[in-house]
């Protein structure tokens, strides 16, 4: 981060923490670039390890306890953030839930879920303080998605629904608001270290990465702090993949 030290100075960021393991990186960058972290979490205890890592960055780091599936928590988050910050700049959206069932056996319940998690809080989030960014003339939306997005897997019709869901709400708020100047773009991951099938034997999955091997945390949360910085300043309603050339050649 050491060139791109001071690109986030004075920003305020959320991140909206999730199962995939990469929110403490996350917050880290972001604080290393000079920002302010609020981290939400359905689980204080979760949110609260990854705002710790703003204030080891020697940053303001503050964990909010928040149901994001419900207009009535996203709003209560929303308030929360901005009176722990002053404002919101950024938005970084990760929540998810990861259901790998065959679509016989999926029920409404865990099909509500999954959109519940993963499709409609982004929705709520980006609505709840993408219009104070419009507002200001300024903001940065980073939606998380993986590479389902534009592809399918056996008992994948709910994470894939839910990734596709999720790039085309990125595109459709891209174009909604990038004559204010808030850029809104997704990036998409690969395999990464931090996910349950990095237990799996290596050579099972790094056979299927062109650059053989599994991606690490800091790989994506540099990017992320580049999404979130003035440098990114032209770039909108893009979905970014970060997956070691997998979707290159598959």
């Amino acid at each position: 981060m050491a060139n791109n030290e001071f690109a986030l100075a004075g920003r305020k960021a959320l991140v909206t923490g999730g199962p995939r393991g990469y929110t403490q990186a996350i917050v880290r960058a972001l604080a290393e670039a000079g920002a302010d972290v609020a981290v939400a979490c359905h689980r204080l205890a979760e949110a609260r390890q990854a705002a710790a890592q703003a204030k080891a960055a020697g940053r303001n780091g503050v964990a909010i306890k928040a149901d994001v599936r419900s207009d009535r928590g996203v709003s209560a988050l929303a308030s929360e953030a901005v009176r722990a910050l002053g404002q919101v700049d950024i938005l970084v959206n990760d929540a998810t839930v990861e259901i790998a069932v065959p679509v016989a056996d999926l029920n409404p319940a865990e099909w509500d879920q999954a959109l519940a998690w993963g499709l409609t809080a982004p929705f709520l989030c980006s609505r709840a303080l993408g219009a104070a960014m419009a507002a200001r003339g300024d903001g940065k939306i980073i939606n998380l998605i993986s590479g389902l997005a534009d592809r399918g897997i056996p008992n994948g019709a709910a994470l894939c629904a839910v990734e596709s869901g999720v790039a085309g709400l990125t595109r459709a708020l891209a174009m909604e608001w990038a004559r204010h100047n808030v850029q809104v773009n997704a990036v998409a991951t690969g395999w990464m270290e931090s996910e349950p099938i990095a237990r799996s034997p290596g050579e099972a999955v790094t056979r299927y990465i062109p650059m053989r091997r599994l991606g690490k945390p800091e790989d994506l949360a540099g990017l992320i702090v580049y999404l979130a910085s003035p440098l990114s300043g032209y770039l909108t309603g893009q979905v970014l993949h970060v997956d070691g050339g997998v979707g290159a050649h598959l």
